[in-house]
């Protein structure tokens, strides 16, 4: 497989490995782990690692996810942002399953769907981004990334996908001479977003090249 361009000017990467990692059942060095409990090593992934083996749910509607009772597979991550606002969020994935969801919540925001389509021509080493819209508060955010799930199809609700990475667009400095009080504002779409594929927005790099991986 080919990885994804690094980061882009004015985007932050917020890599799997260095995330909390719940519901894997990958082991370093066994059956292609990576060097950290819950990650699989691969040469295209971003840092070598991505976050995968997660384990199987029997959830298939986004308002069923729990992430503060654990009942799914995820991987939490830090995010820290300069100032409140919406902003772009960006997962990095590979898989070859049927089209699915990833269930993303900030905080104690509205759980919100992001299509995550299948690789083209259903090579799992090939990789493939999903981008979403985030409210972010000023400093630390705890962002939930969950295990893709199908909405559609009773009988699988397990399409594999592994989680490289997520970049966040960085949202501009307070203006110390600004005093008005900001306004409140919430993600709320439990929608699946569109996932955006070649597009020129930096961070967003859609699909990537159908190399074999070694």
């Amino acid at each position: 497989g080919t990885a994804l361009p690094g980061v882009a000017e004015g985007w932050t990467r917020y890599e799997a490995e260095n995330g909390e990692i719940f519901g894997s059942n990958k082991t370093p060095g066994v059956d292609n782990g990576g060097e950290i409990v819950g990650t699989e090593g691969q040469n295209f992934y971003s840092g070598g690692m991505a976050a995968g083996g997660f384990e199987d749910t029997a959830i298939n509607t986004v308002e069923g996810v729990d992430f503060e009772a654990k009942n799914i597979a995820y991987v939490k991550f830090t995010v820290n942002a300069a100032s409140a606002g919406e902003t772009d969020l960006t997962i990095a994935f590979n898989g070859a399953d049927p089209d699915a969801v990833f269930v993303v919540q900030v905080n104690d925001g509205e759980k919100i769907a992001v299509a995550c389509p299948a690789s083209p021509d259903a090579e799992w080493n090939r990789m493939g981004t999903a981008t979403t819209q985030v409210t972010l508060q000023k400093g630390e955010n705890t962002v939930y990334v969950s295990r893709c799930i199908e909405l559609t199809n009773t009988d699988d609700k397990n399409a594999w996908r592994n989680i490289d990475f997520i970049d966040v667009k960085d949202l501009p400095a307070d203006d110390p001479s600004d005093t008005t009080a900001p306004s409140d504002t919430t993600a709320s779409s439990t929608e699946p977003t569109t996932p955006t594929s070649g597009s020129e927005d930096p961070g967003t790099s859609g699909t990537g090249s159908s190399e074999t991986g070694s």
